[in-house]
């Protein structure tokens, strides 16, 4: 059985991948002969099949390899997207303010900014 899991990992993905796959599948086996209940699979294994997951190894053969139900691994992906680190913020947008009214006016009044339904008012405390 072995040798046909192995053949057909071969047609489907990378070497490396394959390897790896075969190397997930092994240390889920270890995990369940070791004996104690497994109430939760532990994170190491949990990101590991994510990533393989998303590395373009197909589900079925994370799932065939690791003794996974289709849900476990929905479930683990769902959360490895949700706890991605965040995107770096975009660069602030500058926008260039011309006004008719001279300096020292304007300065004295403040500045209001609307956008749309807002309106940002700022105006000198001294």
């Amino acid at each position: 059985m072995a040798m046909r899991n192995s053949k057909r990992l071969s047609q489907s993905v990378t070497v490396a991948q394959a390897t790896n796959i075969q190397h997930l599948g092994a240390a889920f086996a270890a995990l369940r002969r070791s004996g104690k209940p497994v109430r939760r699979i532990p994170d190491a294994l949990r990101v590991r099949a994510v990533r393989a997951f998303s590395e373009g190894v197909p589900e079925g053969m994370i799932r065939e390899a690791c003794g996974l139900s289709w849900i476990q691994l929905k479930k683990w992906r769902s959360t490895a997207v949700a706890h991605r680190a965040p995107s770096p913020p975009q660069k602030p947008r500058v926008l260039s303010v011309v006004d008719d009214k001279p300096r020292e006016a304007a300065a004295n009044e403040g500045i209001q900014i609307g956008i749309g339904p807002w309106r940002v008012s700022v105006t000198h405390a001294g």
